[in-house]
This record gives C-alpha cells, sequence and structure tokens, in this order.
C-alpha cells in the first residue's frame, strides 16, 4: 500500500477510507470518485457545527 498506514490514523480517532486498486493504475473510476466525495461530505461539519469565526471570514 503506498499511502502510510491508515491504521495509525485510526488509532488517533480518524476517519479513513481507503480505495487501492492495483490493477488499475492512476485512473479513478467514477464509483470510487463518488464514493469519495460521498465519504468526504459526510466527514464536513455542518454550519452549526462550524467555528463561529467562520461567518466572520467571509
Amino acid at each position: 500500500m503506498g499511502w502510510g498506514n491508515p491504521k495509525v490514523l485510526q488509532r488517533i480517532g480518524r476517519d479513513v477510507l481507503v480505495i487501492e486498486r492495483e490493477d488499475q493504475g492512476h485512473s479513478t473510476h467514477y464509483a470510487d470518485a463518488r464514493a469519495i466525495l460521498e465519504f468526504v461530505l459526510q466527514k464536513a461539519p455542518t454550519d452549526q457545527e462550524a467555528p463561529a469565526n467562520r461567518a466572520e471570514k467571509r
């Protein structure tokens, strides 16, 4: 696996998604890209969870 050790991130409480397809090379299939985006969006804070100073930066 070329992405380090995701178990380290899991031990410190980080959510990890690893999609590795050795036969695929450097290309990304639509289904994998969609899974990655869904994972990121599910983990993103909502407006209610975001820090109060976030609105000030706009």
